[in-house]
């Protein structure tokens, strides 16, 4: 009875294979008769690379299981693609073609390493893809910001490292502190609209100015090699930011003293190239708001001295406000 059991099962097996052997045959013969056919010819003459691949891959696959699909690496990427540009859209268009899940474009994320501080694959395909532009389009600007993190620690298996602490000086005795603050740097086009996250260093509380200077120099260095042009930084109007803006400020000044030379720019040198430090206009505009608070702005324009105050603007808001029973308001955003 046991040997008739285990006979019914292989011969059940053996139909199964029969079956899917005779179904890739098909699909291979269907394959053949489509690359031979003029229409296969009419479509890589008229479609780039990317468009034909992904109609070949959705021919191969759009009548399979979704956990037996195969995709290539090229797939995924444009999937990725796709999803980083709008998620929701992904979403849609997942309703309507055979595409990658999310937890399948997360695992191949996951491959690729991303450390704290400057990753040199980054740097690598940055160098790549700079070579595809024009010079006008290399200029860019650096931004850096700080933002807040939950405190806490991730073990990562794959690599046999904690996340969480931060980083602390080799051959120090002192006790590593968690992180809950990051500090990020970004790349951003001037001429051509591209943007680039560079890198990024965890720290407690808010980043040293000592620590911030050293940074700016290893990114600005780093960038360098790419053969992209820094021409600014843009950062806010934080304590450790304007500290390591006017430290950087005041080493190109005594480097011009010691070669005996007028300092003309107006910006500091990092490896003989210029770069202006610019602070955020939204945060500027901010700072001179909270003055007018306090203050007035004295200043003359044709010859004629003015005074600019508080009251002036209150007074603005209240006589834009009489005409807000007529919805005649010029003056919305203003409360």
């Amino acid at each position: 009875e046991k040997l008739y059991t285990v006979a019914k099962k292989l011969i059940k097996k053996v139909n199964f294979m029969s079956k899917k052997n005779l179904s890739f045959k098909q699909q291979l013969k269907y394959a053949k008769k489509f690359v031979t056919t003029d229409s296969c010819n009419n479509l890589s003459e008229k479609l780039n690379n990317t468009t034909l691949n992904f109609i070949k891959t959705q021919v191969n696959i759009q009548k399979k299981r979704p956990k037996g699909r195969r995709y290539t690496l090229d797939d995924k990427i444009l999937s990725l693609s796709l999803y980083k540009t709008s998620p929701k859209g992904y979403r849609f268009l997942s309703s309507i073609f055979s595409l990658p899940s999310r937890s399948t474009l997360n695992s191949m994320l996951n491959r690729i390493p991303f450390k704290p501080g400057v990753n040199p694959h980054i740097e690598e395909n940055l160098k790549f893809q700079a070579t595809k532009l024009h010079n006008a389009n290399k200029k860019c600007i650096l931004i850096f910001d700080e933002m807040c993190l939950s405190a806490g620690l991730k073990y990562d298996k794959k690599h046999d490292m904690i996340f969480g602490l931060q980083k602390t000086e080799p051959n120090t005795t002192q006790q590593p502190k968690f992180s809950n603050h990051v500090l990020v740097f970004m790349l951003r086009g001037i001429v051509k609209k591209w943007k680039q996250p560079y890198a990024y260093y965890f720290c407690n509380s808010t980043t040293k100015t000592s620590d911030l200077v050293s940074y700016l120099k290893t990114v600005i260095t780093s960038v360098n090699k790419t053969g992209l042009h820094i021409v600014a930084t843009v950062c806010d109007q934080g304590g450790p930011n304007r500290a390591a803006i006017n430290f950087l400020m005041t080493e190109t000044r005594n480097r011009y003293a010691v070669l005996n030379k007028e300092k003309t720019n107006l910006g500091f040198e990092i490896e003989g190239k210029e770069i202006i430090p610019i602070y955020d206009p939204p945060h500027l505009l901010k700072g001179i708001r909270n003055n007018l608070f306090t203050k007035d702005v004295i200043f003359t324009l044709d010859g004629t001295t003015y005074t600019a105050s508080w009251d002036h603007i209150v007074a603005v808001y209240e006589h834009d406000k009489q005409n807000e029973e007529f919805e005649l308001r010029t003056l919305v955003k203003l409360n």
